[in-house]
């Protein structure tokens, strides 16, 4: 027999072996439905010799050729059972290699594209597939779905779940663990528990209650797939509030004792005495048993209320906080921290803070949102943890830099005047605290503005669309630009015109509003600057667009429910860029988008217009393409603009919709 080479489906020769085809026709035969159908060792023999005189005359042959004639060998002596079962091996075999290579094709998505633009990296939004150990954990989340489906689910179930007749619910995660939990944490706490690396003795007040709340939640999702929830939250909380106020009123009993010279003469009954919002009656008494004075006895325990109050408070602030920035600060990161043990103020890296944390020692300076004074409050918790989320450097224009997760809220002052809360990609500006206890933080703003290292857009800032602002926006987007990141420049050329813009800048922003007039030499009007500030200058140049070819107008004023929001738009625009001629009247644009959109405004008013485009050509600009739109005097009347409209109309000429169509 000549043959010597065959060639598998990889491309990659390997020498011939009749035991594979002796093997392969035994496999089939093992799988025959009916003892009648199974064949003997000289039947196999038979066939495999058949095979290979069918094949001996080649020198090279491929895998495929050699299963083709197994199936035409089989049938060829009549052994039509086996032959079946020997397609069914084949074609389960090129499932499994379609399979894998679909893994691989997966594994190159999850690698390589972002989750923008794949499906796949976004079915769970707790991950940030982007990120490095997101990237992971999909890549082991895909290759459990393989081997589920292929060795581990009965054929007619995988397919059912892969035609989606039936859904299998973190299929990745269901042979390692059960999926999701409700923590019961009143019988976690009692005696304590252990979170696998260590043992947590039973919390003993409210601020331990709220901290080790947030250990259970994150020791048990690194145990655990899917949502981790706490039942009867408040009813575990309580217990906590008790174990406090026991403390306090102890405490509080002590003090009072001591300044007042009082010997207690009886035992605290804390079944009686227990915090209430309300009076109680029934707690003063048994301190008065105690104390010896009622009226001492009311101040003793109000003042453990109020004690309490505040503790649980600032557990509960501090539990939020938590929940709410896992994974918050990078290692190297320097917070300000103050050392209640050696009574300062010190900048140390968040990592060296966790290696040396003791509980009730360090405080972090924060910004009550109230009164917006800087703070001390007590650190309950730091961990170190691996990070799941993207990283983003702020940096302000001192030049100073802070790195956090992308899901860290950090403090700004909105345009009320309110302190809130938002993440790095959509502040635009943070506040900082500059001294506490005398002490000097910072010696910078109050408000420092910041650039990410990845650009974000602005949001439009929360403004009523009115018509005065349309009208505004109708000037901009006509002849305004944005100048030096915080002003608003009009070049309308006219002392009427900036008049009119100055009024409406008052109505929109207040009688403060403060600008400049920029006249030419011949001192005839040229331009006029209205400082807003970098927020709202940027929310103008993401909206209205920068430069006269990218000008657009936004939805909301495009499709206003209002009228005179479109119509003082118009207005606003047609003053700066419009023209009236003998025989028409429109405007011209390098903004492609600008004219579908005016024509688009018209329409929602129930007027007609014509669109055109052609070349120009200036000393000034050069060759340009431009775009026209045009409409009569009669729908300028109708319509409402601050036009003479009297005897023009349309020109009638060709006109051009072909760049409506896309």
């Amino acid at each position: 027999m000549d043959l010597k080479t065959v060639v598998k489906r990889s491309g990659e020769s390997v020498d011939y072996d009749r035991a594979k085809i002796f093997n392969a026709i035994a496999g089939a035969n093992r799988d025959a439905t009916t003892p009648a159908d199974k064949l003997k060792p000289d039947d196999i023999e038979r066939v495999t010799a058949a095979v290979e005189t069918a094949i001996g005359g080649r020198e090279k042959i491929g895998v495929e050729e050699i299963q083709d004639e197994v199936e035409k060998s089989l049938m060829a002596q009549g052994f039509f059972d086996v032959a079946k079962q020997f397609i069914l091996y084949r074609e389960k075999h090129a499932q499994r290699r379609n399979a894998q290579k679909k893994l691989m094709d997966t594994y190159r998505d999850i690698f390589f594209a972002k989750s923008v633009d794949v499906d796949l990296k976004r079915d769970n939004a707790n991950i940030n597939t982007d990120a490095s150990m997101g990237i992971m954990l999909k890549l082991g989340a895909e290759g459990a779905k393989y081997f589920v489906d292929n060795y581990v689910l009965p054929e007619e179930f995988a397919a059912a779940d892969k035609e989606n007749w039936i859904h299998i619910h973190d299929k990745d995660f269901s042979l390692i663990t059960l999926n999701c939990c409700q923590i019961d944490l009143l019988k976690l706490f009692h005696g304590g528990f252990s979170t696998g690396h260590g043992f947590l003795r039973e919390p003993n007040s409210i601020r331990s209650y709220a901290a080790l709340a947030c250990i259970a939640i994150q020791s048990n999702q690194n145990d655990q797939f899917g949502g981790q929830s706490i039942n009867a939250f408040d009813y575990a909380m309580a217990e906590g509030v008790r174990k406090s106020f026991k403390k306090i009123l102890s405490a509080e009993i002590l003090r009072a004792s001591e300044f007042c010279d009082v010997t207690p003469a009886a035992e605290v009954d804390f079944d009686i005495c227990t915090y209430s919002e309300k009076e109680n009656p029934a707690a003063v008494e048994n301190l008065t048993a105690v104390v010896g004075s009622r009226k001492l006895a009311e101040k003793i325990y109000r003042q453990a209320c109020r004690d309490v109050e505040e503790e649980t408070h600032q557990a509960m602030e501090a539990l939020i906080h938590n929940f709410n920035t896992l994974h918050c600060l990078p290692y190297s990161e320097r917070i300000w921290v103050f050392d209640t043990k050696q009574n300062e103020l010190e900048l140390t890296a968040v990592g060296e803070l966790a290696e040396k944390f003791e509980a009730n020692r360090y405080q972090a300076i924060s910004l009550n949102k109230t009164t917006g004074e800087s703070e001390l409050k007590f650190i309950t918790a730091i961990e170190r943890k691996d990070n799941r989320r993207n990283l983003m450097t702020l940096v302000d224009n001192a030049g100073r830099r802070v790195t956090t997760t992308d899901n860290h809220k950090i403090m700004y002052l909105s345009n009320n005047g309110k302190i809130l809360e938002d993440i790095p990609a959509d502040l635009t500006s943070v506040l900082a605290p500059r001294k506490f206890n005398g002490v000097e933080v910072s010696d910078k703003l109050f408000i420092n503005e910041f650039k990410s290292l990845k650009r974000q857009n602005y949001e439009l800032p929360h403004i009523a669309i009115t018509p005065e602002f349309a009208k505004i926006a109708g000037y901009y987007v006509a002849e305004g630009n944005v100048s030096g990141g915080s002003q608003l420049v009009f070049s309308v050329c006219s002392s009427e015109k900036e008049d009119e813009l100055i009024s409406l800048m008052k109505i929109v922003y207040g009688e403060n509003v403060t600008f400049n007039r920029y006249a030419r030499k011949n001192g005839s009007p040229h331009s006029i600057h209205f400082n807003v500030g970098k927020v709202m200058a940027d929310a103008f140049k993401n909206y209205f667009g920068e430069n006269s070819h990218c000008k657009k107008i936004p939805l909301e004023i495009l499709f206003a429910q209002d009228r005179n929001v479109k119509v003082n738009f118009l207005n606003g625009y047609l003053k700066c860029d419009g023209s009236i001629k003998s025989r028409y009247a429109g405007a011209t644009s390098v903004s492609r988008l600008l004219i579908k959109q005016l024509h688009l405004m018209l329409l929602s008013l129930n007027e007609l217009s014509t669109l055109n485009e052609r070349d120009t050509h200036s000393a000034e600009y050069g060759d340009t393409h431009i775009y026209e739109i045009n409409f009569c005097g009669n729908a300028g009347n109708r319509i409402g603009l601050e036009f003479n409209f009297e005897n023009v109309r349309v020109e009638m000429r060709r006109y051009s919709y072909e760049f409506l169509k896309d």
